[in-house]
């Protein structure tokens, strides 16, 4: 009796062996990739996905790099908190710089790509463009304009760029009841594709637009010195090799067909 019970049991075994051996075959083959998780400002939304073809087609990835985008100010405080972020590309090196001695990175951000600021508005209300307009001409414009959208200064760069510019030309405080705050600078210029607003955002999304007008260019040295950099932020030799080829020759023709310059 015992016997048979042995060959019962035995019997048994071997078909829950001869069971999930395929299985286990599948999950071998579905092991999780070396993907890298790019966290990136909502700017860089159009140029990355060029960026990152143009890597892929040279490096020959297992799988392509994932991409998170939002406010600057927003990734890095979720990147401290643990979110699984291998590349933060911030439009102010001061989330970089914070990341970085939060995470204690050996590696110091990397300068990638320069931008400016733009007045703008929705193409079928402003029908000529005006960019050459001067500074005060600019600051009638937007002191008459019915609303102006800007990026929230507390979580996006270009928030932060908009309001320095609002502030050292004594409009800050004039226009406290008339701004409309966007999460990012995305949603901003959103703001003024869909309605009679006007809206300062980077250049890079108003060439990036087919419905609004460059009204205005804000002087760099009203607003400050806008710049992209980049940390890897754990350390990974194709987080490494990525961020290289951000500065290279040929990922500077991508960034200048989207408008982007060279960091200064």
């Amino acid at each position: 009796m015992m016997r048979i019970i042995v060959q019962i049991v035995s019997a048994l075994i071997l078909c829950m062996l001869s069971l999930t051996a395929p299985v286990l075959a599948e999950d071998e083959d579905l092991a999780p990739r070396d993907q890298l998780s790019i966290f990136a400002a909502a700017s860089l939304a159009d140029v990355l996905p060029d960026l990152i073809h143009a890597w892929d087609s040279s490096h020959k990835q297992d799988a392509s790099p994932k991409m998170i985008f939002g406010p600057s100010a927003t990734l890095a405080r979720q990147i401290t908190l643990g979110a699984p972020a291998d590349i933060f590309l911030s439009a102010n090196p001061h989330w970089s710089s914070e990341i970085a001695k939060s995470l204690k990175t050996t590696q110091a951000p990397v300068m990638i790509a320069g931008n400016s600021l733009v007045l703008v508005g929705n193409k079928s209300i402003y029908t000529t463009a005006t960019g050459s307009a001067d500074l005060e001409t600019l600051i009638g414009t937007i002191a008459n304009a019915p609303r102006l959208a800007i990026a929230n200064p507390a979580t996006a760069p270009a928030g932060e760029y908009a309001h320095k510019f609002l502030h050292r030309t004594g409009q800050w405080d004039a226009l406290q009841g008339k701004l409309a705050l966007g999460n990012s600078v995305r949603q901003a210029l959103l703001y003024a594709e869909r309605s009679n607003m006007l809206a300062i955002v980077y250049a890079t999304d108003a060439v990036a637009s087919n419905h609004v007008h460059i009204l205005g260019n804000i002087p760099k040295d009203m607003s400050g010195v806008i710049t992209y950099s980049a940390t890897n932020v754990t350390n990974r030799m194709s987080g490494q090799d990525f961020i290289a080829f951000l500065k290279s020759s040929a990922a500077g023709k991508i960034w200048a067909s989207h408008g982007f310059t060279l960091p200064e």
